[in-house]
């Protein structure tokens, strides 16, 4: 990596380079590169090309003194850290629907990715040669998405999203399986499908495909229509159906015991029980 202190002052100023604290030993490792951007101001682009293993740069910081005959000024630049690297999300996803994952790499200040494979993120799993992916770049972050449209289930597998900076190469890992698409042939009607051909029933409905309501304690002369709602055979009512109705009423306190038909009491007669014996 390249790191850049410009100074200004009058008379000129000099530069000396410092890693965490210590003055650096000049030379094929640490190289310094000082250019005039402004004479008459006694500016300079002082630039420190660094080309130690990263291992030798990652945790320390770097910083450059400027000294001139009328003081000292030191100013830390960057603490080299890896970059992160996540991905998301971690779920199961189904075969046939849209899906993808998301691998967001960020870099510490003055980092920067380095490579020469056409891509800063690299994507490892099964068959990511046919998979698009898309780039999105931000300031220290780089944003790839895989994206499945449709989800197969040979995607299934392990995902490997690999970034290497000036600081060191980093990768996260995500694994799913994909699932077979549950159905139920023919469909649930009050009901959910939660496995194949297996409905799981709203409550009040009752059958292999929901499709049945249910009476407690049930339906005595009809049938359920409704969960808890009765729709009662002709001649019968009530909320169990269990009431015979005789249309008109019985009358003199008589019972109608079945469709039509009155039970009178003593002294009263007639299909209403509508006479009374002398």
């Amino acid at each position: 990596p390249n790191l850049t202190c410009i100074s200004t002052g009058s008379p000129a100023t000099t530069v000396t380079w410092m890693r965490d604290g210590q003055q650096l030993s000049l030379g094929d490792t640490y190289i310094p590169i000082q250019t005039v951007t402004d004479r008459r101001l006694s500016t300079y682009n002082n630039i420190l090309v660094i080309k130690a293993a990263s291992s030798d740069i990652i945790g320390h910081t770097y910083s450059c003194t400027v000294i001139n005959a009328f003081g000292t000024v030191s100013k830390a630049l960057v603490a080299f850290t890896p970059p992160t690297v996540t991905i998301s999300p971690h779920e199961t996803p189904t075969a046939g629907e849209s899906f993808s994952l998301t691998c967001t790499v960020t870099l510490a200040e003055g980092d920067y990715i380095v490579g020469d494979s056409g891509s800063p993120v690299q994507w490892k799993g099964p068959d990511c040669a046919s998979i698009n992916s898309t780039l999105q770049v931000m300031t220290n972050t780089y944003i790839s998405t895989l994206e499945f449209n449709p989800v197969r289930i040979s995607h299934g597998g392990e995902y490997i999203c690999q970034a290497t900076s000036t600081a060191g190469t980093i990768m996260d890992y995500a694994k799913f399986t994909v699932q077979i698409p549950i159905e139920c042939n023919p469909e649930c009607e009050y009901g959910d499908c939660v496995a194949t051909n297996y409905c799981k029933c709203n409550e009040g409905w009752r059958g292999p495909t929901c499709s049945h309501a249910k009476c407690n304690p049930g339906c005595y002369r009809g049938f359920c229509k409704n969960p808890n709602v009765c729709e009662c055979d002709e001649g019968y009512g009530g909320l169990q159906c269990t009431d015979a109705m005789c249309i008109p009423e019985c009358q003199n306190g008589g019972t109608c015991y079945q469709p039509g038909l009155c039970d009178c009491r003593p002294g009263f007669y007639g299909s209403r029980c509508e006479n009374s014996i002398p």
